[in-house]
This record gives structure tokens, sequence and C-alpha cells, in this order.
């Protein structure tokens, strides 16, 4: 995985329960948006997005593969 850092290496070796712990408690911390701190909330989101990707890579899952179906489960009509 070329895209990965050490520790998104050091999180791919680790169990499974590791990184969803690990992805749980940055969807909490994100919750720190109601402080109005910009930086912190894309810090945050950051993290976030970053323990999912290790997780669906763990579980062979692409990431675009979660984008299409979002845009099948969440977008009612695209203008074409």
């Amino acid at each position: 995985m070329q895209f990965l850092s050490e520790y998104g290496m050091f999180l791919l070796k680790t169990t499974t329960l590791v990184v969803a712990i690990l992805l749980a408690l940055a969807g909490i911390v994100a919750i720190a948006a109601k402080n109005k701190d910009r930086v912190e909330l894309i810090n945050e989101s950051s993290d976030l997005i970053f323990h999912l990707m290790v997780l669906l890579a763990e579980q062979n899952i692409n990431f675009l593969d979660v984008v299409k179906n979002l845009k099948k489960r969440h977008i009612l009509s695209e203008k074409k």
C-alpha cells in the first residue's frame, strides 16, 4: 500500500478491532465542531477519514466503492 504512512502500515498489521476503536474515537472527537474551531475540525475530520480508509483497506474495500454507494443512497438526482 504505497499511499500509507509508516503509521498506516502499522495499523494494517493490528487487529480490526483496534482500527475500529481508533475510527470511533476520531468520530467522537470530531463532535468538537461545536467549539467552532475550523482547524481542529479539519484535523479531526482528516483523522476520521484516514482511519476509515485504513479499515477499508484492511477489509479489501475500495474507497471509491464507498463514494459510489454514498451517491446511490444520498443523492436524489444529479444534474447532467
